[in-house]
């Protein structure tokens, strides 16, 4: 973590509080999903869970967090006549889409 981001973020703690955790949401992008990249990950051990959890735990690390975060996963430039990278597009979107939706009613 940089120090600028640990700065930004402990700003928006002081001004907001610590409840501002509950409307995080963490969101990789460029998580490809062909088989290449895929693959790529596999070699080095690097999962979904995985890179949530580093996230997570460097949070609780550095800000004291008690709760994980949720993190959803979106490849804005998947192959649009895949079908697995489709679905995976269309589920990090409804991922995101229901946590605000959830957050905010």
């Amino acid at each position: 973590m940089t120090a600028a981001l640990k700065s930004m973020i402990g700003l928006i703690e002081k001004m907001f509080g610590t409840d501002f955790w509950q409307n995080v949401i963490l969101e990789a992008t460029h998580w490809n999903y062909d088989y290449k990249d895929i693959w790529r990950r596999k070699e080095n051990n690097l999962t979904e869970i995985r890179w949530a959890g580093e996230f997570n735990l460097l949070f609780n690390k550095e800000f004291g967090l008690q709760h994980c975060v949720p993190s959803v996963f979106i490849d804005t430039f998947y192959t649009k006549n895949i079908p697995f990278e489709i679905q995976k597009f269309q589920e990090g979107i409804r991922g995101l889409m229901d946590f605000a939706r959830f957050t905010f009613l």
